[in-house]
This record gives C-alpha cells, sequence and structure tokens, in this order.
C-alpha cells in the first residue's frame, strides 16, 4: 500500500519496501553528523521505549511548532512502529538540534488536531494530498 512517508527527505510516496524503510533512516545519521545544525530546522529525533521490548528507539521526523508546542505527525494513518510505541509508553527523549529534553507524548483526538493537519498541508503543498484526517498527531510536552 502506498501512503506518505514520516520525512519530506525521502520520496513522498513509497511503498514500504526494504529501500523506503532504508531511506527513512538516513535522517537519523545525518543528525549525528556536524550536518545537525542544519537537520534541527527540520527534524527532530525522538526516542521512543519499545512496546514489545522495552528497548529504546530513535527516529527523525519532521516536527511542526504551533504556539511553541512542538507536534509530531505519523503517516500510514498512525500504524508505524513509533506510533505504535508512544500509544503504549507516551514517555519520550526529544532532540532537536544540541538540544535534549524528556517528556512525554500526547496524542490528539478529534477537532484538535485540525489546525495540525491543515499547518502539515500549508508548509508541504505536495503532500497535501497525503496529509489524511485519520493520521496521528502528538503534541509533545516537556516533564
Amino acid at each position: 500500500m502506498y501512503r506518505m512517508i514520516e520525512t519530506r527527505f525521502v520520496p513522498a510516496i513509497v511503498n514500504r519496501s526494504r529501500l523506503a524503510m532504508f531511506l527513512v533512516k538516513v535522517p537519523k545519521w545525518l543528525y549525528r553528523t556536524p550536518l545537525n545544525r542544519w537537520m534541527k530546522k527540520h527534524a527532530l529525533l525522538i526516542t521512543t521505549t519499545g512496546r514489545r521490548t522495552g528497548n529504546p528507539h530513535t527516529v527523525a521526523l519532521d516536527y511542526f511548532e504551533v504556539d511553541g508546542i512542538t507536534h509530531v505527525l505519523a503517516g500510514w494513518k498512525g500504524d508505524t512502529d513509533w506510533c505504535k510505541n508512544l500509544r503504549a509508553h507516551p514517555k519520550v527523549t526529544v532532540q532537536i538540534g544540541a538540544e535534549v529534553s524528556v517528556g512525554k507524548a500526547v496524542e490528539l483526538v478529534g477537532a484538535e488536531k485540525e489546525p495540525i493537519l491543515d499547518l502539515v498541508r500549508a508548509k508541504m503543498p505536495t503532500l497535501a494530498e497525503f496529509v489524511d484526517p485519520e493520521d496521528a498527531v502528538f503534541r509533545l510536552e516537556t516533564i
């Protein structure tokens, strides 16, 4: 099935092939290089606790700031591993540039997530048609 993937750094429409899963990991690797100054303008690193293993898992995600609050969007209608992990264990570690903070993720429902989805459509018009109202949106709150 074809869906929007989690970051703008790889092609917008891909199937869940091995190549696609490899490309999704590239921004995480770039974050660990001197390019992290550039990457912090576009993506954050979020570390979740695995719902089955309890091990930490880190992914790079686009993020959107609304009134100083950071939000992330899970494509595939929330059917991503990091999204499932957040639902099971909402405590997260977030890195934006060199700044690392611990917090919790709160999933927005119904009308709460509409302004965020509208913002995503406005900021990334090439992906606007793939933003689904059923996609999961999380607000990242610092503890």
